[in-house]
């Protein structure tokens, strides 16, 4: 419920009594052992949103790359530095 309640918030700021979404920038970075760091970002206007870029991100690297590294994982990061989200490329249910 909080992550919902700060996540609303992070999106929506009231000017003149109309709602704008704050943009965000979030970093995607893949690990498997030895990181490779996302530099430039993508703006997105929720955890959500970036959450579900991370999804797309690893349903193409399973479609370029079939039978990469099982603990392939691309990390979220917000533009504070903390970790959103974890999604795994190769999972065993795959």
């Amino acid at each position: 419920m909080f992550a919902f309640l700060s996540d609303r918030l992070a999106r929506h700021s009231r000017t003149g009594g109309r709602e704008r979404i704050v943009m965000r920038t979030y970093y995607f970075d893949m690990k498997d052992g030895v990181p490779a760091r996302d530099k430039s970002g993508l703006e997105f206007g929720s955890d959500g949103a970036a959450i579900a870029h991370s999804k797309s991100l690893a349903e193409d690297v399973r479609t370029k790359r079939p039978g990469g590294h099982p603990d392939l994982r691309i990390v979220v990061i917000d533009e504070n530095g903390r970790e959103v989200h974890r999604e795994p490329v190769y999972s065993k249910n795959r």
